[in-house]
């Protein structure tokens, strides 16, 4: 019987050492993670702007093939946790994170990004990186006619999570003025400039897509569904 009861924990020992044998380190399924992660913070950055940068990871099991993880991500000199359910096996690694952690970390660090824009003048918009990256290509190829229209600002003003700067060109604030937003929970920027005082023209998306504060200016402006035109 004595036999029989250490033969049986042997064999049980043997097959956890076995078992275990079969399973990546917590170090490789780490490393593994921190690529699909870094891939993943690329893809989503705006274009033009730097991607957040992961600068710690932590993976502890939880039982089996399952882990628990905490990865730490930095960018524009702020940092955010984002927790991670992970499942791993000899060959493959697959990380899970809550859609809303995600959120909530990338509007954290997206904030820092324009922490310092408030308050500011509104021409800031085509003069800072940080708020110019984050419009639409679009805007980008019409630099010069935005910047034009910037001439003469108001400072920035903040509606919630969204920044709103406007202005003109000098001696011309009667036709010629623009105006910009940017959410900065994603960092999604968008514009308005009236052109000639007769046309609209809306960088970002279509007017039902606009953070309120920059429609609102459009539609007091004179904006209407019959002078606009989205740029694509």
């Amino acid at each position: 019987m004595a036999y029989n009861n250490t033969k049986n924990l042997l064999m049980c020992t043997w097959l956890a050492a076995a078992l275990s044998g079969c399973q990546q380190s917590t170090d490789d399924i780490a490393k593994n993670v921190s690529s699909q992660l870094e891939t993943r913070l690329s893809r989503e950055t705006p274009a033009g702007a730097p991607a957040p940068r992961i600068v710690a990871i932590k993976v502890v099991q939880d039982s089996g093939t399952k882990y628990q993880g905490v990865v730490t991500v930095l960018a524009y000199g702020s940092s955010a946790e984002i927790p991670l359910d992970i499942v791993a096996d000899r060959k493959n690694v697959i990380y899970r994170v809550q859609d809303s952690e995600w959120q909530r970390a990338i509007a954290s660090l997206n904030r820092a990004r324009f922490a310092n824009v408030e308050g500011q003048y509104s021409n800031i918009a085509s003069d800072d990186a940080a708020v110019w990256d984050s419009f639409p290509a679009e805007l980008k190829q019409q630099k010069t006619e935005f910047s034009q229209r910037l001439q003469t600002v108001t400072p920035v003003k903040r509606a919630g999570s969204v920044l709103f700067g406007s202005g003109c060109k000098s001696h011309e604030c009667g036709s010629n003025v623009a105006a910009w937003a940017v959410d900065t929970n994603t960092a999604r920027g968008y514009a308005i400039t009236m052109v000639e005082g007769s046309t609209f023209h809306i960088y970002g998306g279509n007017p039902e897509n606009l953070p309120r504060p920059l429609l609102d200016w459009a539609v007091e402006s004179g904006m209407n569904t019959g002078n606009l035109v989205v740029m694509r």
